[in-house]
């Protein structure tokens, strides 16, 4: 339960009072999509990637995704209503206080 406090903590600190950027989700999504071809078209033709080429290739492929996939969260629970971020927010720590 830390984590998504945390997360919904971080969304409505920065994005309660300022609109989400569609295009950089959609740059984010395209450029991790972009990677998967890459690499998935590498390791059909028959690369063998090192333990250093793999690490590399899931953070360009899992950063950019993780990014995208996290602000669609965001952007979708803020389109519930103004204040959104901050009922979420506080839903998530109600729950999480022992």
């Amino acid at each position: 339960m830390g984590l998504q406090r945390t997360f919904w903590r971080y969304a409505h600190r920065h994005y309660q009072t300022r609109a989400l950027s569609i295009l950089s989700e959609l740059a984010m999504g395209v450029w991790g999509f972009l990677f998967v071809l890459v690499y998935a078209g590498a390791i059909v033709a028959g690369w063998e990637p090192t333990l250093a080429e793999a690490a590399v290739a899931l953070f360009l492929i899992g950063l950019p995704i993780g990014f995208c996939i996290l602000h669609w969260r965001i952007r979708k629970e803020k389109m519930k209503g103004a204040d959104a971020l901050y009922r979420k927010l506080v839903a998530v720590t109600s729950f999480d206080r022992t």
